[in-house]
């Protein structure tokens, strides 16, 4: 009967990491394989390969047959096992070691199953075996090390699951080979790749269950194979295939579990693609590393700032070296001072997108950015556009003390106006209906239309905040007769009399006028409408006596919340007609008055 396998420490200060030899065996039996320990200092450095994969169901495990590495094993006891070795030479006898078992995730077996071969050792790091899960403070030093480990590994093996049937396997090949063939003889090499496929991969993609640790070790690794049950391909050929064939696939219906892969892909092959990914040759800073970290899933929360760490083009702040015994809102509060602090620019708070109850949980800072979570399709905003200008000459904010320990942030600005009313939020269900979706808008029309601080009332500015500028789908209006069919069509909408609004030929003909806006932001948000009467559209959580404030460094105007204790809540962005383009900042200024401080928590 075997024991369960007990790790030893590792000897830091030689930059050591465990490595497992997987010994060789048929497909079916189990795992057996050989600890040890390695530096990957420069000049110490073995050769292995890394190994990338989802971890799965923690509830499903398997266990694997480990020994150590004589070198490894004389730490347990030094003294012991020479006395033993030397006794058994004496005899004739060959020393046999120690064997023990070793508890991981059943998808960590399937990996190494099909990574290991039929004549001969292969040895590989694989998170689940080689570092200690039950130490934090392990955790926390070979988290910190991941850059150095998978860049200086042979190749990175990323395992995608198996194939039980022959047939789709050889399928699946032909067809890879045969897209990476035509998007490498029209993209001249592969070399406008990037350039060609820009214009369709906007909006493609939807959010896939996938590990963000596996992002940052494909970055990283110097190259990858891609293992698909029998199937090997370069990682690299076959984001391309796959962002090729999504550049002809555009306005092809999909299933959400195939969208959900496309978007996964996508952003691989913006960090894995050093040549054409959109990342290519950019740095990278903080704040995007944390918004791309949002659109997977992640083995641990903290890891949705901890795992794209390695990808940044500076260096790792000391205060975010990977740290699995502080809190999780210690660790997204320092996260998001350090995105804000390079410029002081806020454009990453513009991506907050809190769920309903975030606020009166109050477990996290409400101006936090949120890594940690995996974008949820059913309540995701998409983050308003990004040209205005909200703060006008007000370019930048204090200073941001990143050390700060308080859950407080202090931010400079000024009130714009209070939130009047707002209609319900328009979820999924609304917005993929449109007989439902136009009752909505109907209704946003409703609320601005009989506000009497609206006079005179006309469908023109509700219908500009409604589209976010008057946005087209192919862009911003170029002229003022590009806005005329929204406004035109917003007026006999609001003609309606009962039943002939929700007439289905009735939604069709309107729809048919109003389609080629983009009426994307209005999904999960409400429309709002304030006191001095500007219509508007603000975040999900938003309710009446909510403040709208312009702050230093933001594009966008912002939604506050008082709390009883005198300070505010970050609700998120929102766009204001007529606020939009620094013009109330401009109103202020003239007449003199002063920036206010809002000590967000």
């Amino acid at each position: 009967m075997l024991e369960p396998y007990i790790y030893q420490s590792l000897n830091l200060a030689y930059e050591e990491i465990r490595l497992l030899t997987i010994l060789p065996g048929k497909r079916r039996r189990p795992i057996q394989g050989v600890l040890k320990h390695a530096s990957v200092a420069d000049d110490r450095r073995p050769d292995y390969y890394t190994v990338s994969y989802v971890w799965g169901d923690p509830e499903r495990s398997a266990s694997l047959i480990v020994q150590e590495s004589r070198s490894t094993a004389r730490r347990r006891a030094p003294h012991d096992h020479a006395r033993s070795e030397l006794a058994l030479k004496r005899v004739g006898l060959v020393h046999r070691p120690n064997r023990w078992y070793l508890q991981v995730p059943a998808s960590t077996e399937a990996a190494l199953k099909r990574i290991r071969l039929d004549d001969r050792a292969c040895t590989v790091f694989i998170v689940a075996a080689c570092v200690n899960q039950e130490d934090i403070v392990e955790r926390s030093q070979q988290v910190a090390m991941m850059s150095s480990i998978y860049a200086g590994s042979i190749c990175n093996l990323v395992y995608l699951g198996e194939l039980n049937n022959s047939d789709l396997a050889i399928r699946i090949w032909r067809t890879v080979m045969a897209l990476s063939a035509d998007a490498k003889r029209q993209t001249d090499g592969f070399r406008t790749l990037l350039a060609t496929v820009t214009d369709t991969m906007t909006g493609q993609w939807k959010y896939a269950k996938y590990n963000l640790e596996s992002l940052q070790e494909a970055s990283l690794a110097p190259n990858n194979t891609a293992l698909l049950g029998p199937l090997q391909f370069d990682l690299l050929g076959l984001l391309r295939a796959m962002v090729w064939w999504c550049h002809h696939a555009s306005g092809q219906s999909m299933s959400d579990e195939a969208l959900a892969g496309l978007r996964c892909l996508k952003q691989c092959h913006n960090y894995v693609d050093h040549e054409q990914g959109w990342a290519a040759g950019k740095p990278q800073y903080l704040a995007g590393l944390l918004y791309s970290a949002t659109f997977f899933e992640k083995s641990e929360p903290r890891d949705g700032v901890y795992a794209v760490l390695g990808l940044l083009s500076t260096a790792r702040p000391t205060a975010l070296t990977p740290d699995y015994t502080k809190s999780l809102a210690n660790i997204l509060q320092t996260a998001t001072r350090y995105a804000i602090s390079p410029e002081g620019h806020l454009g990453s708070l513009r991506k907050l997108d809190h769920r309903l109850g975030d606020l009166q949980r109050g477990e996290i800072a409400s101006w936090a950015l949120r890594p940690d979570r995996q974008l949820d399709d059913k309540s995701f905003a998409r983050e308003l556009p990004y040209p205005f200008r909200a703060c006008g000459n007000l370019e930048t904010v204090n200073t941001i003390d990143v050390n700060a320990e308080s859950g407080v942030l202090r931010l400079t600005g000024y009130v714009l106006d209070v939130v009047e009313s707002v209609t319900e939020i328009c979820c999924p269900n609304i917005y993929r209906e449109k007989v439902a979706l136009l009752a909505w808008i109907r209704a946003a029309l409703g609320m601005y239309m009989s506000f009497p601080e609206s006079a005179p009332n006309t469908t023109e500015k509700i219908a500009i905040a409604l589209t976010t500028g008057g946005m087209l789908n192919r862009g911003w209006p170029k002229k003022e007769e590009d806005l005329e069919p929204l406004i035109r069509t917003m007026d006999r909408l609001w003609a309606a009399e009962g039943t002939s609004a929700e007439d289905e030929d009735f939604c069709a003909a309107i729809w048919k006028d109003i389609e080629s806006y983009e009426w994307i932001y209005v999904r999960n948000r409400r429309s709002l409408i304030t006191h001095r009467g500007a219509p508007g559209l603000g975040p999900k959580e938003m309710q009446s006596g909510d403040l709208v404030v312009v702050l230093r460094g933001s594009g966008v105007p912002f939604i506050l919340r008082p709390t009883n204790s005198g300070q505010l809540q970050l609700v998120g962005a929102t766009y204001v007609f007529g606020a939009m383009w620094g013009e109330v900042v401009e109103v202020w200024q003239a007449a003199s008055e002063d920036e206010g401080v809002f000590a967000l928590v």
